[in-house]
């Protein structure tokens, strides 16, 4: 919640409150169902859950509680393609606007691997199009406990990265099923004067303002669908759906107040915030 407090905080004070260090959601602390899916995903990362929907597969990233701090940590499975028998990899994904050139990425996991098979992180940096930088790590053993690791970054290129991807993934080689990634508490370490953020890339629409009983939301033709979230003011997530265009959402239920909003792409890049008020 503290992570989500912060790009709120940076949200509301026109983006310029410095960032550093932080991976998106990367202690894994919230998560929201976003409609018409019934399956939890992690703010700011898609997962290989959306593969699941209009199918038979399984879902296979989670909320754990299992966790090295805070309340939750993001589980990873390989299980079973129930159509033809074959492993289904537990993957996701997290992009995000970023300055700076960090060294390193750093976490901490535990793995149920079965036997011949790896679990994986992997980060590449982008200038642009080009890939600047790119580090990975694969687990090849089980390990019980909370393990720290680092991931150093290699450069091949002097420009600056502007964006960052961190991919994971609960199997590698010969993928098999069983397989259980746990991560929690991803950061960049040693980031030179840095702020890792999300940009707004676009203006949203949200009317009216002050609203009773209902809002209007309205994002630019040709965005495609995103994820819209609404916060109280203590920064808890309070409803989170999924649209092309526009949508009209109930907040009958609301009480009166101050009510923070942000919108994200399918990439999982916050692309505006503001906020709102109830009166009636």
């Amino acid at each position: 919640m503290k992570k989500l407090l912060i790009v709120l905080a940076a949200l509301f004070f026109g983006y310029q409150f410095v960032l550093s260090q932080v991976v998106p959601n990367g202690g894994f602390e919230d998560w929201a169902v976003a409609d018409p899916w019934s399956f939890e995903e992690p703010a700011f990362w898609v997962t290989s859950n959306l593969s699941t929907v209009g199918s038979n597969l399984p879902i296979n990233v989670t909320k754990s509680s299992d966790a090295y701090k805070g309340d939750y940590a993001m589980k990873l499975e390989t299980l079973t393609n129930p159509v033809n028998g074959d492993p289904f990899i537990g993957g996701a994904l997290c992009r995000a606007y970023m300055e700076g050139r960090p060294e390193k990425l750093s976490g901490y996991y535990k793995a149920d691997l079965a036997e011949n098979d790896g679990a994986a992180v992997a980060v590449l940096l982008f200038s642009g199009a080009a890939p600047v930088g790119a580090g990975e790590i694969e687990f090849e053993t089980s390990v019980n406990d909370y393990t720290y690791f680092e991931i150093e970054i290699d450069y091949f290129l002097p420009t600056n990265p502007d964006t960052m991807t961190i991919t994971a993934f609960s199997s590698t080689g010969d993928s098999i099923i069983g397989s259980v990634l746990l991560l929690d508490d991803l950061s960049f370490d040693a980031v030179n004067s840095t702020s890792l953020l999300d940009a707004p890339k676009f203006i949203t629409r949200l009317s009216p303002n002050p609203a009773s009983d209902h809002i209007l939301v309205e994002v630019p033709e040709g965005e495609g669908a995103v994820y819209f979230s609404i916060m109280d003011a203590n920064g808890k997530l309070l409803k989170n759906v999924y649209f092309k265009s526009e949508i009209n959402i109930d907040i009958a239920a609301f009480p009166m107040g101050n009510y923070f909003y942000k919108v994200v792409s399918q990439e999982g890049l916050l692309q505006d915030g503001g906020k709102f008020q109830i009166v009636r």
